[in-house]
């Protein structure tokens, strides 16, 4: 059953009485009731009312995460009216779904209680098709409507709730509770069960709305080229493992066929792929970073909305997280930029008692970087169980901010580190107004194939750093086994 599952997920030793304990929790804050979407029996400590208010509350934290809500209205709008359709499948109020696309390039969706549905354009950039966003979707539909968020939250408060605190608490008490747990809960991966679940109601609602149910596998496979092209590019490290799709959402493409047969559902009709219109929607978007998230150009970043660049040494390669850059060498230094607040300390102050406390830094210099006030120190420190040595930058951006870089590298090479790290800070610079207007993003286009393309002709057009053909084929769907070659006539993505 549900309950001893729950509790033994909460480490109680004694199952019985903790059983019991779950359910007087459970009678007193009215969680028990069958879910209409999947028939079963849940133990829930959150209403439908709390999940709307813990959604609404989280909504703005999770949106600022991931970069802000993406502004192409055409491509929100689209997704919105894709995500209605399947909304109005799915046992849950339509009207109460709220669909999302998130200002990044990382490749992620995810889901809120109370129906908040998020999609990256960087997912929405890699499907092929309608029906492969709307099984995305759909997945994301299921998971609210199987109420997995809930369940989540609901086995967190048990497990930090002892069994005086579980008899005692009221309705509106767990929901706070459960808010003080943060927004991050939703980035931890489903339980596999849960998966399939997701999937077997994701494939319901597709098949009702009209799509191709094989289009939920179809992109599964897409992303696990992803995963293995992303990981190529850092050299089979990928440090955005956190935010990717198949870490939060464990899944293969044997469970969601199993979870089709599982749907028992047939499809009315012809069913849609939509992939012109797919295609109209998502031409002119965003492909990589946006200005306000600033450009990875080779070993060079430059945020254009700040008025700043910098360049890192051969051998590092950059990734541009929402809160971050990471530049990682292929021998094991990390270089960290990223900004703060000084809180009216001099730079030397913010380093010493804000930015690294408890360190005991050594050799701290006061510099100027291009004309910039800086502070640099370095220290050492034990990472997960190893020694490393830190390396601090801190650069003021002339008013209470301040520009930081942190390099984290082991002891041996600390010669050679070093000079990448004074590499690093001569590279650090103010832009010009004229540079920064001169910077912008790429963005997809939808282009037809000519009667003399090919692969390589077309790659050759992708507006990236490197790797041209990977970038095409991964974008096209033609890394994938059987795919064909593009044809004459056919529509096809390009980055300009």
């Amino acid at each position: 059953m549900r309950i001893a599952r729950l509790i033994s997920i909460a480490g109680v030793d004694k199952r019985w009485i903790g059983a019991a304990l779950a359910c007087v929790a459970a009678v007193s804050l009215g969680g028990c009731a069958v879910n209409p979407a999947t028939g079963d029996v849940d133990l829930i400590l959150l209403s439908a009312e709390d999940e709307r208010r813990l959604g609404a509350q989280e909504h703005p934290k999770i949106s600022r995460q991931f970069g802000g809500a993406y502004d192409l209205k055409r491509l929100t709008d689209y997704v919105t009216g894709v995500g209605r359709k399947l909304a109005a499948h799915a046992e849950y109020p339509a009207d109460r779904f709220r669909f999302t696309v998130l200002d990044t390039p990382i490749v992620n969706a995810f889901a809120l209680p109370g129906g908040y549905i998020y999609v990256t354009r960087g997912l929405v950039a890699l499907a092929g098709n309608e029906a492969e966003l709307a099984g995305v979707l759909a997945h994301e539909i299921g998971h609210v409507t199987a109420r997995h968020s809930a369940q989540r939250y609901s086995r967190q408060m048990l497990t930090g709730l002892g069994a005086g605190v579980l008899g005692a608490v009221t309705r509106s008490r767990a929901a706070r509770d459960l808010a003080n747990l943060g927004g991050t809960l939703y980035l931890r991966g489903y339980s596999r069960d849960q998966e399939f679940q997701a999937d077997t109601l994701g494939i319901r609602y597709l098949t009702r709305a009209g799509y191709d149910p094989g289009a939920m596998a179809s992109f599964l496979a897409k992303m696990g080229a992803n995963a293995r092209f992303q990981a190529k590019l850092r050299g089979g490290a990928d440090n955005t493992a956190a935010y990717n799709l198949l870490a939060t959402h464990p899944r293969t493409i044997d469970r969601v066929r199993q979870a089709r047969s599982a749907a028992q559902v047939k499809a009315v009709g012809r069913a849609r792929l939509g992939r012109r219109d797919f295609l109209t929607a998502i031409d002119g978007v965003v492909h990589g970073s946006s200005r306000r998230q600033g450009f990875i150009r080779g070993r060079r970043f430059v945020h254009p909305m700040i008025g700043v660049e910098f360049t890192v040494p051969t051998g590092y390669r950059l990734t541009n997280l929402p809160d971050r850059v990471v530049a990682a060498h292929r021998q094991g230094p990390t270089v960290i930029f990223d900004q703060a607040r000084r809180d009216g300390l001099d730079l030397m102050g913010y380093v010493m008692r804000s930015w690294a406390p408890r360190l005991k830094l050594r050799q701290r210099e006061r510099i100027t970087v291009n004309g910039l006030p800086a502070v640099t120190a370095s220290g050492r420190t034990r990472i997960k169980g190893q020694v490393r040595d830190l390396r601090l930058l801190a650069i003021g951006d002339g008013g209470d901010g301040v520009f930081r870089f942190a390099m984290i590298a082991a002891p041996t090479g600390a010669a050679r580190w070093n000079r990448d790290m004074r590499a690093i800070a001569h590279s650090f610079r103010r832009l010009s107004v004229a540079e920064a207007k001169s910077m912008t993003a790429r963005r997809l286009k939808i282009i037809p194939v000519g009667r003399r393309d090919t692969v390589d002709a077309l790659a050759g057009r992708m507006a990236v750093d490197d790797h041209k053909r990977g970038w095409f084929e991964l974008l096209n769907g033609l890394d994938l086994p059987g795919a064909d070659p593009p044809k004459a006539g056919d529509l096809v993505k390009i980055v300009r």
